[in-house]
């Protein structure tokens, strides 16, 4: 019926909207694996889990913690993370016994994880929470930017991240520097 296949090719093509590298994530049989977009299998069904790629590296399960692979299906960040999320400049945050961290893409630590949470963003840049305060992260300088003195932070927004202080809220810049 028509209704069924405008449906159909609607979730298809929303599918591959947010697929990466001419790979796209799909699930055949409770496993996780790659097709092109032309439906073409490309890294066979074979993990728990699959989130898109990102960078050229899609973050996998492989029994019960998470690697990553590269767009052709080899295992290039060794499977060993209890959760693993998507790269962005260069690094991704990831979990391990319950603290965060961050990786780069040889999946070297850049960020010990030791943390509550860490929230990257697209600039390089990630809210780090260590006993309930946030602290502004340069991940592509390895440093922290600020104390951990903020209960709230925003991403990095045009050079500027909101923040929350004794509850006030005011700016800092992409250098840490209180603006406003």
């Amino acid at each position: 019926d028509m209704k069924m296949y405008i449906l159909f090719l609607s979730a298809f093509l929303t599918a591959f909207a947010n697929c990466q590298v001419n790979r796209c994530a799909v699930q055949v049989d409770g496993k996780y694996g790659f097709i092109d977009t032309l439906g073409k299998v490309v890294i066979q069904p074979q993990y728990k889990m699959a989130f898109q790629f990102s960078e050229n590296l899609a973050a996998v399960i492989i029994d019960s913690t998470w690697g990553y692979i590269d767009t052709n299906g080899k295992m290039v960040i060794e499977a060993r993370y209890n959760d693993a999320y998507y790269f962005y400049h260069g690094f991704a945050a990831v979990e391990v016994n319950g603290k965060f961290g961050m990786i780069n893409r040889q999946g070297e630590y850049i960020l010990q994880p030791e943390y509550e949470s860490v929230f990257a963003d697209h600039g390089g840049y990630a809210a780090v929470l260590k006993k309930g305060k946030k602290a502004l992260y340069n991940a592509n300088q390895q440093r922290f930017l600020t104390e951990f003195d903020y209960t709230e932070m925003s991403e990095l927004d045009n050079g500027f991240v909101l923040v929350k202080k004794n509850n006030l809220f005011g700016f800092i810049n992409s250098e840490g520097k209180i603006v406003i």
